[in-house]
């Protein structure tokens, strides 16, 4: 024990870095006593992707199924679960608040703010996902849990975006963008290309009858450099654009 005042001051300020406050629960009142590895979201992993988003009809839903939390001090196993009446196209954050690591039948909540993942110390991140554009295919969401942040930094930091003469990072197209027809830095996939304005005029023409012949074909012509051929073909090409007007592929 510290025998004069000096001594007592030393003694103190050691004790002040070992000193951690904690609730009438025994939690921590702040996560800065948290090592780094935990603070940065990597101590645990689920052990598959349970979210998948999908079109109800007149809205979007994300479903959640039973899936499991590896953590080095146990696993944590959770209840399916559901979030209804969700807008198209929009990306959303789930979560569910489960401070005592109980899992089990929890109450799943959708986000579009980031940051409400970090809103409580007790809240567990289920995974980001995109909810599909109304009548198009379901979405498969991000993993989430520890394992979010790793994977988001391992696949993304320091690389470059794909381009036209590179290698790099590429966001997928929706079928929204794939109509657009202006993005240049979206992939189209074959999902987002069903469905899609480009999809329904390449069906269109794939399956257009009957074939294209010229109007007045009574007699056969040579396609030489005259004007009875260049008839014949302003006849072929008139036929053509009216049968793609009528089959809505052209103004």
């Amino acid at each position: 024990m510290p025998k004069n005042e000096r001594d007592w001051v030393q003694f103190t300020n050691e004790m002040v870095k070992w000193v951690v406050d904690l609730d009438v629960d025994g939690r921590f009142t702040s996560d800065r006593p948290m090592p780094q590895a935990l603070l940065g979201n990597m101590g645990s992993v689920q052990t598959s992707l349970p979210v998948t988003s999908t079109d109800a009809g007149a809205a979007a839903t994300v479903s959640v199924d039973a899936h499991v939390l590896a953590r080095s001090s146990g696993d944590v196993s959770y209840n399916s679960g559901s979030i209804t009446g969700l807008n198209y196209d929009t990306t959303y954050y789930i979560y569910a608040d489960d401070e005592d690591f109980e899992g089990g039948a929890v109450t799943y909540t959708a986000t579009t703010n980031k940051a409400d993942i970090l809103g409580d110390l007790g809240r567990y991140f289920v995974s980001e996902v995109q909810t599909p554009v109304a009548s198009a295919a379901d979405n498969t969401g991000a993993v989430g849990g520890g394992f979010a942040v790793l994977e988001s930094d391992l696949t993304v930091s320091g690389l470059p975006s794909a381009s036209a003469t590179g290698k790099g990072i590429v966001e997928l197209a929706t079928i929204a963008e794939v109509d657009t027809g202006t993005d240049t830095t979206r992939a189209i996939t074959p999902d987002a290309l069903e469905g899609s304005a480009l999809q329904t005029a390449v069906d269109a023409i794939a399956t257009s009858s009957p074939a294209y012949t010229p109007t007045n074909v009574s007699t056969d012509r040579a396609f030489d450099a005259d004007t009875v051929a260049v008839a014949e073909l302003a006849d072929v090409v008139g036929t053509l654009i009216a049968d793609l007007q009528t089959k809505g592929v052209l103004g």
